[in-house]
């Protein structure tokens, strides 16, 4: 088994039929539809002012900008995010991402209980994991501005 596979980026329940996405491949997908925007959409003349913002070459730019797309939920890879329930789904459903995580070896995780778990949005979580891994302040704060909610909620202007 692969590792990570067993972490969910997204799920739903429809009709009786379970539906999820691993964060593995959520991230893999977002990692190549970056290169895809960055190739297809964006002019020549806005990758070399990004490129030239950043006073660095376009193949790196790109390379940063597929990267920023392959990190930007790794804070969904937190206990805080992976035992949240679903908004409409069925409690079946997260009973059963819950199981696989455990047999992952994710021991008790269907049993965890987390005081004010709402206070930790996953990116805030992914902007920390990102700045203890040595991540340059800059990148790491990227993913927290793809959320634009504050601490406490209110949504920035």
């Amino acid at each position: 088994m692969q590792s990570g596979l067993k972490l969910w980026a997204k799920k739903k329940g429809k009709v009786g039929i379970f539906y999820w996405l691993s964060l593995k491949q959520h991230l893999e997908d977002t990692r190549e539809i970056m290169g895809l925007l960055w190739e297809h959409w964006l002019s020549e003349g806005q990758r070399a002012y990004i490129a030239e913002s950043m006073k660095i070459e376009e193949d790196e730019a790109k390379s940063l900008v597929m990267f920023i797309g392959a990190i930007h939920d790794i804070g969904k890879a937190t206990p805080a995010f992976q035992i949240q329930r679903g908004f409409q789904n069925s409690e079946d459903l997260d009973l059963l991402l819950m199981e696989k995580l455990e047999q992952e070896g994710f021991s008790g995780i269907k049993d965890l209980e987390l005081t004010d778990r709402g206070k930790t949005p996953h990116a805030y979580a992914g902007e920390v994991i990102c700045r203890l891994a040595g991540m340059n302040r800059g990148i790491a704060s990227i993913i927290v501005v793809l959320y634009p909610r504050s601490f406490d909620g209110i949504l920035y202007k």
